[in-house]
């Protein structure tokens, strides 16, 4: 309890609480997810996608903790 089993973060390198994710260069956009204690990137399209991928997400996560059938 009280830990983040899944976020999902946008955010550029010259940010300072940018992620290093990935091999992006300097100014390249660092989007990325968070699922436990993992973080991979994620290539933000557009809002509507985003929801999407974040619900889908959600209700694996709830599937796999056998909360959903």
């Amino acid at each position: 309890m009280g830990r983040r089993a899944s976020g999902w973060s946008g955010s550029t390198s010259s940010s300072p609480w940018a992620h290093p994710v990935g091999r992006q260069k300097r100014g390249d956009p660092q989007d990325h997810r968070h699922r436990l204690k993992t973080i991979r990137p994620y290539e933000y399209q557009d809002a509507a996608t985003l929801l999407a991928d974040f619900w889908a997400e959600v209700d694996a996560m709830l599937k796999q903790r056998g909360v959903l059938p």
